[in-house]
């Protein structure tokens, strides 16, 4: 077989400086007034009002911020991110009541997602929304599906005041979130402060299938629940792998919420250090559906189940799957749930409700919630998965009390983690494959540039956690390649096979399926990209987002760790992170920023974006008209039966 290039070369050479991103600038006086529409902005489409306060209520509008005084029921609505704070009265947005004294609160204003209404209630209401650092913006350079989320980049500050559609800059078909008065109520019904059943907090499960607002009334309910006095956490049951809300896809998890949640999945990334959405446990999935193994995905949910608290409120997320075995699963889900309150969301089948309630406990309350109306997508479901893994990736390690950070360097510039797999100090004890597995021969060609889950392994249950049959003994095709297993041998070791580059692979045969990890043995703790494989010194590079502190212990056998890959996402956006960077700061008219690069940088990238042929799994391919050539991922070959 011949060599392939390794992943490290796709991701190109490391630089040594991050690429920067210019600060968000501050809003004038022009973006609150009434306003007059742009002349890009002068169409057809209708003037859907979004704010309505007067004028004559606008306190201070200056560089830093805007400042207003809402009457009852008035409301203010801009797209971008800002810090909301609030002087006197009470005001709702997302579901959340703000009152005063309560901090800045950090809001996500993204064209891509319906977009936050800040209403007064009760009383008139003092609001202040300041510009603020948008460190998603780093972003956008690297990828274009990151492009035109928030304000025009000319337009100063970090949010756009939008008095109505006409107002946007960029003409997209922006909407607001509406929440109607059957779901207001069901909200209300939902957090009661008397909402427990037989002494203990409610379980909520949600059921929608695909854009049924599923995601949002979990949102709402969330920050609904935590605006009560008594409630203080709401943990957060996370089952969708294709959809999460706060890890990358391919993972269930359970989450602790004690903040607001004030943007959509991508702005958000739980972890398990102390912070506003803190992760407490998670399990692999590695594909975006269950389809594969069922039996797995419900074993990590029962798992999940156990770990949460019965003193504080859960919140379900279940997945939009609700046909066949989606469905299946679902109805076994509910009898393991045990939930005291189902939420169904129109449309949803009348022979699924009715199994839902035959499994579910006598005590257990049905909503139904009328079909809420939907709105064009700027994102396809495959788009807004690569946004939130890219999000994930990305992500920077902050402290309890800090606001989310992100790095805007190219993942080829992130220093890898290299960790031994083979040896007396080998830091990876075993190689799964969830799905349909490769042969062993191409183990190390299919984990080259994939997403791997790292999943840690309770020492006390090593045979357990990976589901090791109880005779120490392997088949005669499972032979290792320095000989026959030995009797003295540790139960792992004896049913590892090793690829020519020394992987130690845990699979049923040569093209068979691994037996997945046991959720209660094990446990992901986040997910890394395979930059190269050394199989001289026996090394894997991984990029992660994890800490050091939490990665330290895992470089040798302190804590055993697998690698599991599967059927995720391939990251595509990874490869061509430093091309879109460079392209997006090299001008057609030669113009470049000493801040970015050098003269001598630029020569450079001039170079590499007309010629990409060193790039693995990268190539240009012309096409007519003016927007030139584009890029292509050109992907590994797979062996048969693998993926």
């Amino acid at each position: 077989m011949s060599s392939k290039r390794k992943a490290q070369e796709a991701f190109g050479t490391p630089q040594g400086s991050s690429v920067g991103c210019e600060h968000a600038k501050v809003p004038s006086s022009e973006s609150e007034g009434e306003g007059s529409s742009s002349p890009s902005s002068a169409t057809s489409t209708p003037a859907v009002q979004f704010s309505t306060y007067s004028t004559r209520s606008v306190l201070g509008s200056k560089d830093s911020g805007f400042c207003v005084r809402l009457s009852p029921d008035e409301c203010v609505v801009a797209v971008g991110v800002y810090d909301l704070w609030l002087k006197t009265g009470v005001v709702t947005v997302n579901g959340a009541v703000i009152r005063p004294k309560s901090g800045p609160h950090r809001v996500y204003c993204p064209g891509t997602h319906a977009l936050p209404r800040i209403v007064a209630r009760g009383r008139d209401a003092i609001v202040v929304l300041d510009s603020c650092d948008n460190e998603l913006e780093k972003l956008e350079p690297m990828s274009p599906i990151f492009h035109n989320l928030w304000k025009h980049w000319e337009a100063p500050g970090s949010f756009r005041l939008l008095d109505n559609a006409r107002h946007d800059d960029l003409v997209r078909p922006l909407h607001t979130l509406e929440v109607d008065k059957p779901t207001e109520f069901a909200l209300d019904k939902l957090s009661a402060p008397h909402a427990r059943a037989n002494g203990r907090p409610y379980r909520i499960m949600a059921v929608g299938a695909k854009s049924s607002g599923k995601s949002t009334f979990n949102r709402l309910l969330c920050n609904t629940l935590l605006s009560r006095n008594s409630v203080t956490k709401v943990q957060y049951l996370d089952l969708d792998p294709g959809q999460p809300e706060f890890g990358p896809p391919g993972i269930v998890s359970l989450v602790e919420i004690t903040a607001p949640i004030l943007g959509p999945p991508f702005t958000h990334p739980a972890s398990a250090q102390p912070t506003k959405y803190k992760v407490l446990r998670s399990h692999a999935i590695a594909a975006t559906s269950f389809k594969d193994d069922s039996a797995h995905y419900v074993a990590c949910v029962h798992d999940l189940l156990r770990r949460a608290s019965n003193k504080h409120p859960l919140v379900i997320n279940t997945c939009g799957w609700l046909s066949g075995l989606g469905a299946s699963v679902l109805v076994e889900l509910c009898s393991l749930l045990k939930p005291t309150n189902v939420v169904l969301l129109e449309p949803i089948d009348a022979g699924l409700a009715a199994q839902l309630q035959e499994v579910a406990t006598d005590g257990t309350i049905f909503e139904r919630l009328s079909r809420q109306p939907r709105h064009a997508s700027m994102r396809t479901p495959a788009e807004a998965r690569n946004m939130q893994m890219m999000s994930y990736f990305h992500s920077r390690h902050v402290r309890a009390n800090q606001e989310q950070r992100w790095s805007g360097k190219p993942l080829s510039a992130v220093r890898a983690w290299i960790v031994k797999y083979g040896g007396p100090d080998a830091g990876i004890q075993a190689v799964l494959s969830y799905g349909q597995a490769p042969s062993l021969e191409f183990l190390a060609e299919v984990l080259d540039g994939a997403i791997v889950a790292l999943v840690t392994i309770d020492r006390e249950h090593e045979a357990e956690a990976y589901n090791l049959p109880r005779d120490n003994t392997k088949d005669d095709h499972e032979d290792n390649a320095g000989g026959a297993a030995s009797p003295t041998m540790p139960p792992l070791e004896q049913h590892l096979r090793r690829s020519p580059e020394g992987l130690p692979y845990l699979g049923s045969d040569h093209i068979g399926c691994s037996t997945p990890l046991h959720p209660t043995h094990s446990a992901c703790i986040g997910l890394a990209i395979v930059r190269a494989i050394d199989p001289i010194t026996k090394e894997i590079h991984l990029i992660t987002p994890l800490p050091d502190r939490l990665l330290a212990p895992l470089a040798t056998t302190r804590q055993p760790l697998a690698l599991v890959r599967g059927s995720f996402d391939h990251p595509d956006w990874a490869y061509l992170e430093e091309l879109q960077s460079k392209a997006h700061h090299l001008h057609e008219d030669g113009y470049y920023d000493d801040d970015y690069y050098s003269k001598d940088d630029l020569r450079r990238c001039k170079e590499e974006l007309e010629d990409v042929k060193g790039r693995p799994w990268v190539s240009k391919a012309a096409r007519a008209g003016i927007e030139g050539a584009v890029w292509r991922l050109r992907h590994p070959p797979m062996p048969a039966g693998g993926r």
